[in-house]
């Protein structure tokens, strides 16, 4: 039993934001008429999810997809009681979007949380090498926590410095909205697997030359994320100028608001779409001809039919120009003509930008300092994941 097509793929490959289990109800009035078993896929992530699913009568057998690209181990380590080593699949859809990119290049899918997924051959175990010797990882986001995994499997001694109280980065912040909670499993398993590995994290703690050279590493490994990009326009510095990461942080509580989110990408989108639930009226803008340049189109309209619910505006092909207490000013970007609008607050969600800081720093430190994930280049949670993965793994 599966359930739909592409044409309303939704319903066939579920983005994120679906509950697990929520097409029960198709395999189990199917399995009312028939006398034969039934076997059913329910967006099963966990084996107690699908015991569940066996013992309440659903289903007779247990259908895994994408939970295997995310774990090939899957079924050995439920079969062996190792249920809180499975890396969860988080119903990201980079596999299908990954493979519909990589099939016109001849290349194999790929898994935002597996970075060996297509590479098995080449990635087939790492190195036993690292002699104890010492490798400082500065930042516990995934592609901190990526290379930890396998610097501990490789025999290093891997301390990872994080100046938050917990591991996770901005996917801590991209979890928040709605329907994102799936993004803390991939916190979690990450997070999991280092610290099974050896992992050393210490939290609250500032990464500095002098701290890192106390620490006498053989390499340092710098993850430290990236930041909002804030536009140099005119108001930008009032006291009603937030960024996203403000609002998913629990910096600023915005509500009973008229809210303007600049920029309508994924983050945008979802912080819209918080901000909505949350009591205002939200107008998002957004400089290319269509929302979500760049997006998945599923994702693109699962975030946009919930949106949907809270009637926002969009003003597309329009770029900020000013910022004034209470009004901001936009300029059609085919026209030049200029307008302005009524706001309590604006949103700044127009990119990330590398937090490299520290990694300019080190520029002369004696060890090799590799720079990982946002820090090198801003992207989404796969590369993160795979660029931890990849600098431990060649190291």
């Amino acid at each position: 039993m599966s359930s739909a097509a592409y044409e309303n793929s939704n319903y066939w490959l579920e983005p994120m934001s679906f509950e697990q289990g929520w097409r029960k109800h198709l395999a189990a009035a199917v399995k009312q008429v028939v006398s034969i078993p039934v076997i059913a896929v329910n967006g099963v992530r966990t084996p107690e999810q699908g015991e569940a699913l066996l013992a309440e009568g659903t289903q007779d057998f247990v259908s895994l997809g994408r939970a295997l690209l995310a774990d090939p181990e899957w079924v050995t380590k439920a079969a062996e009681g190792r249920e809180t080593e499975i890396r969860r699949c988080i119903s990201c859809l980079w596999c299908i979007e990954a493979l519909e990119a990589n099939a016109q290049k001849g290349e194999p899918v790929e898994c935002a949380v597996n970075p060996r997924t297509g590479r098995e051959t080449g990635r087939v175990a790492p190195r036993d090498d690292g002699a104890g010797r010492t490798v400082v990882v500065v930042g516990a986001g995934p592609a901190g926590l990526s290379a930890a995994e396998i610097l501990g499997r490789r025999g290093f001694r891997a301390i990872l410095l994080e100046r938050d109280s917990r591991s996770g980065g901005q996917l801590r912040l991209a979890s928040v909205p709605p329907g994102k909670d799936k993004i803390d499993w991939c916190v979690e398993d990450l997070e999991a697997a280092a610290l099974r590995e050896g992992a050393e994290i210490r939290y609250g703690c500032e990464a500095t030359p002098a701290l890192i050279e106390s620490l006498d590493p053989c390499t340092v490994i710098v993850a430290t994320g990236g930041l909002p990009v804030v536009p140099r326009v005119p108001g930008v510095e009032l006291e009603n100028i937030c960024t996203v990461n403000d609002v998913l942080g629990g910096a600023v509580r915005v509500e009973g608001e008229r809210v303007a989110v600049i920029g309508a990408g994924m983050t945008g989108l979802e912080t819209a779409e918080k901000l909505a639930a949350d009591g205002n009226r939200v107008i998002v803008v957004e400089m290319a001809d269509k929302l979500g340049p760049g997006v998945y189109f599923q994702n693109l309209e699962d975030v946009l039919s919930r949106l949907a619910q809270h009637d926002p505006e969009y003003m597309t092909s329009h770029r900020l120009v000013r910022i004034e207490r209470g009004t901001i000013t936009l300029e059609d970007i085919k026209t030049r003509a200029r307008l302005e609008r009524m706001v309590d607050r604006v949103v700044l969600a127009v990119g990330v930008r590398s937090d490299d800081g520290l990694a300019s720093e080190l520029k002369s430190y004696p060890p090799p300092v590799k720079i990982v994930g946002d820090a090198r280049r801003p992207g989404r949670i796969a590369g993160a994941v795979r660029d931890g993965f990849d600098a431990a793994w060649d190291l």
